[in-house]
Order: structure tokens, then sequence, then C-alpha cells
């Protein structure tokens, strides 16, 4: 097997799948029903069973406002499953390559960000994801972390900012939206093309 992806049945693991196997590379696609990346010998059997060269985690709690309240469930998926597949890779003599997400940042600076800028998450989401970039750097030494931000597509069961945004836009006549923050929408699609890139270098 060339790779395996976790959270394939989410927004970017759909397009991420259909790209990988349109460049030619075998794919072993699961998303959260068939594996549980907080489940440590359910990673490591499948990661083993899979062996893949590339590991592709697109599996996540995304639920930004309620990881305030979902404390224990953000850090169980986002740092305790992140260090799973690391380890797992590890095991399997695999790379990982792991979607992590710009609120690892504070917002503060009126210019993009950088991979060498210091990390300063506000949130529980992001501290979890940042919680994951650690355990993922702690435990495996081939693996690569891609920063992605306000992710949209239209495949997968989970929902963005636009589909939000078109479906409150026919339920009611005027929206309230946070005018305060500024982000850079990124199609599910070019992330997976740019993560295919990343794979087969």
């Amino acid at each position: 097997m060339d790779v395996l992806v976790t959270g394939a049945k989410g927004q970017l693991g759909r397009d991420l799948v259909v790209r990988l196997e349109a460049a030619g590379l075998a794919v072993a696609a699961l998303g959260s029903p068939e594996l549980d990346v907080t489940d440590r010998g359910r990673v490591s059997g499948a990661v083993r069973e899979a062996d893949p060269r590339v590991v592709i985690n697109c599996a996540a709690y995304t639920a930004v406002d309620r990881a305030e309240s979902e404390r224990d469930r953000a850090f169980e998926v986002n740092a305790t499953g992140a260090r799973n597949l690391a380890l797992a890779a590890g095991e399997a003599g695999a790379a990982l390559i792991h979607v992590s997400t710009d609120f690892v940042f504070d917002g503060a600076r009126p210019e993009p960000y950088t991979e060498l800028d210091p990390p300063r998450p506000l949130g529980v989401y992001g501290a979890s994801k940042l919680a994951g970039e650690r355990e993922i750097e702690k435990a495996l030494d081939e693996h690569v972390i891609v920063r992605a931000s306000w992710l949209y597509g239209s495949g997968g069961s989970g929902g963005n900012f636009i589909k939000t945004i078109l479906r409150l836009a026919a339920e009611r006549e005027r929206l309230r939206v946070v005018y305060d923050q500024t982000g850079s929408p990124t199609w599910t699609g070019d992330l997976a093309d740019a993560l295919v890139a990343v794979t087969t270098r």
C-alpha cells in the first residue's frame, strides 16, 4: 500500500483520496467509523495491516466553539490521536503527513504567518491541535505538518463556514456574522493537490 488516509470521509479526506488514486497511488481510506484514532491498539493494527509508505492524517476534532466545553474530547482526538498515528507510523517504517490548523496562532499579526512564527493558540481547539503537532515531533522523525485554514469543500458530512452561511441565508432574512476575524479560506481540492505533491516528492 502506498498511502493510508485517516479521516477519509470528511471534506478534505474525500478530495484527497480521489486525487491520490488519480495519481496512481494505492490508497487505504479509513473514516472515523472504521478507525478511531484515539484507540492506540486499533491504530497500530490498521497501520500494520495497510503497511503504507505514507500515512496522511485528516482525522480531527474540528468543532472550534464546542471544543471550549469538550476539552477532553478535543485533546483526545487532536493530540492523543496524532500521537497514536505517529507511533504506529514509526513502527511500520512509514512517514506521517499531518493536517493542522492556523488556530495554533493568536491571529494578532497583520501579515500572514510562517512556519517560523511562534504558536500561541487562544482557544481549546488551537491548543489541542498544537499539542498534536508536539506529540508528532516527539514520536516520529519522518513527518510533515501542514497548517491550513478555514477549509471548505463540497464533499463529506461535516460543515464549513460557506455551507453554514448558505444554509442560514436560505432560512433567515438577516444574518449575524462575526466581523472581527481575518482568514484565508482554503478549498479542500487545492489542499488535497498540495498533499499529493508532498506525498509523491
